[in-house]
């Protein structure tokens, strides 16, 4: 190899590294945002450890909120989605909330990302939402958020734009489409 694609090698592995930590940071932080909602007592939540060196363009689980009533995934994109009905146009971070009961526990995320097994999926007008139902009847309901909405020259405060950025419109979603345990939900998915 050459030194001109030595060097270049080296400065994308540094990239990628540095990416993926702050990617990590990302995720710790969304962590604690959640903890702070208390979206619910039962809820456990765990970071996904790769037993695989992550790939790009691969999607990278972030986390998984496992509750009574729903189950959370935060999932970083950095191509699009497989799914013809979900478009995004730079790297993001989707956020997507499913009925709980399934088995299929975080495959549910990637069944929407990758288009399988779905029922019915529209994205919103708003390019950023989207809904829609899995073929074994589970609801689910998302927003996509851009990575570079985290970037250094972006925002000064990482938990602060979490909070704002995620957990917000999260919170908001969980109270107008997702029930309580024990409750009928206000509205479908």
């Amino acid at each position: 190899m050459d030194a001109k694609t030595a060097k270049g090698f080296f400065d994308n592995q540094e990239w990628f590294n540095l990416f993926f930590e702050q990617l990590s940071g990302l995720y710790d932080s969304l962590g604690k945002a959640l903890a702070e909602l208390e979206l619910e007592e039962s809820a456990k939540r765990w970071y996904y450890k790769n037993t695989e060196q992550p790939s790009v363009p691969d999607k990278f689980m972030a986390f998984y909120a496992d509750g009574a009533s729903r189950q959370l995934a935060a999932v970083a994109l950095l191509a699009e989605p497989k799914s013809e009905k979900l478009q995004v146009k730079e790297p993001a971070l989707a956020i997507i909330a499913h009925d709980a009961g399934s088995d299929a526990t975080h495959g549910v995320a990637m069944n929407v990302l990758n288009g399988q097994k779905i029922r019915r999926c529209e994205q919103d007008n708003d390019g950023i939402t989207f809904h829609g139902e899995l073929t074994w009847d589970v609801r689910f309901r998302g927003f996509f958020v851009p990575l570079d909405a985290f970037s250094e020259g972006n925002c000064s405060d990482l938990d602060a734009a979490v909070r704002e950025k995620i957990a917000g419109p999260l919170q908001e979603m969980l109270g107008k489409h997702f029930s309580k345990p024990g409750k009928k939900s206000k509205s479908g998915a």
